[in-house]
């Protein structure tokens, strides 16, 4: 019964521990993007990397932590005026983020949608954080339309996601 009870308060701790995100809405993040002070790029395609550079989902109670980033490739489009069209292929850097012990992370070769910092000097940095506000993988058809929308000043709201007032 002893171990019962201590297994039971041990349950109860981790969930009162476990990170708790609002869902995340790509016309959301358009709208941060847009009034941010850095400049951002909208890309949609694949990131090629070796996902053994990134640290994945962990946990650590190190406060100060900040995980190694990662060098990826990006193939795929670039969102303008007209909607997203091809782009070159680039180097992005994938800086994951850390909020308390959870760490974001990034699936390579796998359809995303993500908001990119770019840098003075041209570079480009996605930052994967563990509630996925800036990284979209594997978007809908409807999502990818409504950032296009989003880009042109129309109703700037994905289909399938709730309105926040």
């Amino acid at each position: 019964m002893k171990l019962t009870i201590a297994a039971a308060l041990i349950c109860a701790a981790g969930a009162a521990n476990a990170l708790s995100c609002i869902p995340p809405d790509p016309a959301a993040s358009f709208q941060r993007a847009a009034e941010a002070e850095e400049s951002y790029a909208v890309l949609f395609g694949t990131f090629r990397f070796d996902p053994i550079d990134l640290p994945g989902m962990e946990q650590t109670n190190d406060p100060n932590y900040r995980p190694p980033s990662a060098q990826a490739r990006f193939s795929g489009q670039g969102l303008g005026a007209a909607g997203f069209a091809p782009t070159s292929d680039r180097s992005v850097t994938i800086q994951p983020l850390c909020f308390g012990p959870w760490c974001g992370n990034m699936t390579p070769n796998l359809p995303t949608l993500a908001f990119v910092r770019v840098g003075p000097d041209g570079h480009y940095t996605v930052e994967a954080d563990p509630c996925g506000g800036w990284v979209f993988p594997n978007p809908s058809l409807e999502t990818v339309r409504a950032v296009e929308a989003c880009m042109r000043g129309e109703a700037c709201e994905p289909e399938g996601f709730p309105r926040r007032r």
